[in-house]
């Protein structure tokens, strides 16, 4: 298969409407290769970790992801698939974190009024971790999870899965 893989919610999701920005006889063919990481793993059929992360996480699904590509059963998939890892259900997963790219320095009150109700939601879990699958919402529940001064990583999806492949734990397991 070929296929051009990102690993940004936002990235991807312009990447894959990039035909009606630019119309010509290869924009076509280009958009339909895009996919994201998450998509194209489940798509390729990746083998299952073998490594036990024994850790609870939420995961906050990015808007552009969930909405921008319709994308939200694969992230959810792969978390499930790696042994020890307990996905709990996070209230409004599908609701914005308040990062919407320049929109956290552009409209800052607003995003971190959005942050908060986010925050408020992870928070109540009582999750180690939140998995995310965009870098900019990454950047952003770091952002809350400071605030907060809570005790749980903010990690993206492909950190997650990286760590369940590895065979020699690094410091940054759970």
């Amino acid at each position: 298969m070929d296929a051009i893989i990102v690993n940004a919610a936002g990235c991807g999701a312009h990447l894959k409407n990039y035909d009606s920005f630019v119309q010509n006889e290869n924009s076509r063919g280009f958009t339909k290769k895009v996919k994201d990481l998450t998509e194209f793993l489940v798509i390729s059929g990746m083998h299952k970790p073998q490594m036990s992360l024994d850790v609870s996480v939420v995961y906050d699904e990015p808007c552009h992801l969930i909405h921008g590509q319709g994308i939200t059963a694969e992230p959810k998939q792969l978390i499930e698939a790696i042994p020890g890892v307990t996905l709990l259900p996070l209230e409004e997963s599908d609701v914005c974190c308040g990062s919407a790219g320049s929109y956290a320095i552009t409209q800052t009150a607003m995003s971190m009024d959005v942050l908060e109700r986010k925050i408020d939601c992870i928070e109540q879990t009582g999750a180690d971790a939140i998995i995310t699958a965009n870098p900019g919402c990454q950047i952003q529940l770091q952002w809350g999870v400071r605030l907060r001064k809570l005790d749980m990583r903010v990690l993206h999806i492909a950190e997650l899965l990286d760590q369940a492949y590895e065979e020699v734990p690094s410091r940054f397991h759970f």
